[in-house]
């Protein structure tokens, strides 16, 4: 059954993608699709499991289904915690049926392999229907980030400057500032700017674990957000936070060889340009030095690789300044 999304209260249903298999002939993918809705009122569409491996966003927004009420609701909130069924049940960045990585394959094409259809439906069926956007992400299997939310500049001043509001009732210690880079057109949140639909994304963790804490910083900051656009009736008891707006533009420190990083760095520390980074070790010989590698720019590192194992332009740090 398909979700109603004209009706008052809280429903549930699927949204079909069709997917011919040798499997199945006329199988289908389905896309959970969850409904609270309390007569007139803004739409906010929120989004989790656009990559598989990412599994905070796709728990914050379960929970904001069951814990929340019509009653509770001045507007309708759309939620959609598994956008990528194949990919979240492996367990995967990227879809096992074609290997498409959904946030890079916005808007979609109806006549693409099933990670584009998936895409083509949530554009042609979810993002008309919004008036906000919050998409949740996470580092996933290979990095780890600071919980922070992610915000692209864009020319239109209304709204960048609701995005930059969005962020900050997110209240994660973190808000990072990007320009237009590739790939980020394609994306969710890019398609919905393009649409006109003002939208904040976040990194919370990674690693390819869930901690409480990140869990705890996405559902409050997704109810911050719904307070803040009126979308909540009752007030979140919780204490205003801060965040801290930061350039993300500012380095990648990317390996330079296959090998072992061994990091002499932390998530969250200020480093200068030219402190060592870490130790890139090849193992093959026992009597091989490891390679030092340096921070290029001071910054604070906001992200890093979880995994120990590293190839050629792997990213391993990403440190950013204040916006």
């Amino acid at each position: 059954m398909q979700p109603r999304f004209d009706r008052d209260g809280k429903n549930w249903g699927i949204l079909p993608v069709p997917h011919s298999s040798h499997e199945s002939a006329y199988g289908q993918i389905e896309v959970p699709v969850g409904v609270i809705r309390n007569g007139a009122g803004p739409t906010i569409l929120l989004v989790a499991g656009n990559h598989g491996d990412e599994y905070e966003g796709q728990f914050v927004l379960r929970r904001l289904f069951r814990e929340t009420e019509p009653s509770d609701v001045g507007g309708r909130i759309l939620i959609v915690p598994c956008a990528n069924p194949p990919a979240v049940f492996a367990s995967s960045r990227t879809s096992p049926l074609d290997q498409g990585n959904l946030n890079r394959l916005f808007p979609g094409e109806r006549s693409g392999g099933p990670t584009a259809i998936i895409a083509n439906t949530m554009t042609e069926i979810l993002l008309p229907l919004a008036d906000y956007l919050v998409d949740l992400h996470s580092g996933g299997s290979s990095l780890e980030y600071l919980p922070s939310t992610i915000i692209q500049r864009v020319r239109d001043e209304k709204i960048y400057a609701m995005q930059q509001d969005m962020a900050r009732a997110f209240a994660a210690p973190l808000s990072l500032v990007y320009d237009a880079l590739p790939g980020l057109e394609r994306s969710l949140s890019g398609t919905a700017i393009y649409m006109g639909v003002p939208s904040i994304a976040t990194e919370l963790g990674g690693g390819g674990v869930c901690t409480p804490g990140t869990i705890e910083i996405g559902y409050r900051g997704v109810r911050g957000v719904l307070g803040r656009l009126g979308l909540l009736t009752a007030q979140d008891p919780r204490a205003a936070g801060e965040t801290l707006f930061v350039d993300t533009n500012t380095d990648y420190l990317r390996s330079p060889d296959d090998g072992f990083f061994e990091p002499r760095a932390e998530l969250g520390d200020d480093v200068e340009e030219g402190q060592i980074a870490g130790l890139l070790h090849r193992f093959s010989d026992l009597d091989e030095a490891p390679r030092l590698l340096r921070f290029g720019s001071a910054g604070r590192v906001v992200c890093r690789r979880a995994q120990t194992r590293s190839g050629r332009g792997d990213c391993l740090f990403h440190t950013a300044k204040a916006a």
